[in-house]
């Protein structure tokens, strides 16, 4: 858009603009758009787990991007330490998918920190489309065959276009459940409303994994001199502030 902005501000032939422009999209880059988009989405995730302190990985000072596993991100503050990778290649014979056969690779899948990880160890998976629009099977396929190959992860299924009604009826027909992922469409680098609902929704995911309920026994005592006293408990939790009054 910007682009297009600076070409409309200037007063140049309109075979030139077109030339130009043309010439603009046939770049190699565009060829790559998706790899782009999908290294863009990395940082997101970076983004919405930094509270836990995400340690990069790097091979010779430079970070990896290819169709081959690479551990990208390495956390280690929580209780089970944890790892990010790129592309993990894992056995799975049962994908109803035509392209997926022996394995499942998705983009980005988080991990139980092992030497060798295993399916059972995946407890998040990331799948990035750049769909302008939505493509029921293709994106139905991705949540089931994901979902099934990891058991125990909740499964994101980000896209910069829409993603429509259809393609959640078409998984529940696979018998997933809707708390097993989580669908993200117009997801790109203005819309503030999906990029908060994923950092939102990746830290419930680890939240929810780690952080385990505890049972705190409050015990209170005090002198005669007191009849009656109006009590209220304050609990604050990453910026929310939860009360409990006693009268």
């Amino acid at each position: 858009k910007r682009l297009l902005d600076l070409y409309l501000s200037k007063h140049i032939a309109k075979e030139e603009y077109i030339q130009s422009f043309e010439e603009y999209l046939s770049l190699p880059i565009w060829k790559a758009r998706h790899e782009i988009y999908s290294v863009w989405v990395s940082t997101k995730i970076k983004e919405a787990t930094h509270y836990l302190n995400p340690q990069i990985s790097t091979t010779d000072g430079k970070l990896e991007y290819s169709f081959k596993t690479y551990k990208l991100i390495s956390y280690e503050t929580l209780p089970v330490k944890i790892d990010l990778y790129s592309e993990l290649k894992l056995p799975y014979n049962k994908n109803i998918s035509s392209k997926r056969k022996e394995y499942v690779q998705p983009d980005y899948t988080l991990v139980q920190k092992r030497n060798i990880p295993l399916n059972e160890d995946a407890i998040l998976v990331i799948e990035c489309k750049q769909y302008k629009r939505s493509n029921k099977k293709n994106f139905t396929e991705v949540i089931v065959d994901y979902a099934n190959a990891h058991p125990n992860a909740h499964i994101f299924l980000v896209n910069y276009g829409n993603i429509t009604q259809s393609v959640i009826q078409a998984i529940h027909k696979h018998n997933i459940q809707g708390s097993r992922y989580t669908l993200i469409d117009q997801f790109e680098p203005t819309n503030n409303t999906s990029l908060k609902l994923f950092t939102d929704k990746v830290k419930q995911q680890l939240y929810g994994y780690y952080i385990k309920p505890q049972t705190i026994c409050i015990e209170l005592s005090w002198n005669s001199v007191f009849e009656d006293l109006d009590l209220e408990l304050e609990v604050k939790i990453d910026n929310s502030i939860n009360k409990i009054n006693y009268s």
